[in-house]
């Protein structure tokens, strides 16, 4: 928890996890299989805990296996400069989005579907990535390591 409290002050990092990011939530099931899907709206709280959104439907294996081991890898990727962030914690607690809550999701969405659209993908391409019904999840970061390619990739934060 230290370690990312120290983390959440380097702007830079904050941005990544907070602006227009691909976000892939890894779990793992019983046996350890893992587990994926993407994330959306991720913001870091006060306590330094974090709040993202997957959808509910596709995200239904990952939450359910958050439920049970509490296990979570978090990778914030840029889709413009491949800048990559993974963060490994302990699921809190999940629930209803509030409507400032979708509001977050559909601003990182906007922002996601832009950043795409500059690199030549169609604002529809983006779109088929999410749906409608999201469930917020809460997570304590524990451990952060750079996964941007290069020399440094996988060296802790």
């Amino acid at each position: 928890m230290l370690v990312f409290r120290v983390l959440v002050g380097r702007m830079k990092l904050r941005l990544l996890i907070e602006s227009d990011p691909a976000i892939y939530v890894g779990t793992a099931n019983a046996d350890m299989t893992p587990e994926i899907t993407r994330g959306w709206g991720a913001r870091i709280l006060l306590d330094g805990s974090v709040d993202l959104f997957i959808d509910r439907d596709p995200g239904a294996r990952s939450l359910d296996n958050l439920e049970r081991n509490g296990l979570i890898a978090v990778t914030f990727s840029s889709p413009t400069d491949y800048r990559s962030l993974q963060v490994k914690g302990v699921f809190l607690e999940s629930g209803e989005p509030s409507d400032a809550d979708l509001a977050t999701v559909q601003c990182h969405r906007d922002r996601f579907a832009a950043a795409s659209a500059a690199l030549g993908f169609p604002p529809h391409v983006a779109s088929a990535l999410w749906t409608d019904a999201v469930v917020r999840i809460r997570f304590q970061p524990e451990e952060a390591f750079d996964q941007t390619p290069g020399a440094g990739a996988g060296a802790p934060v």
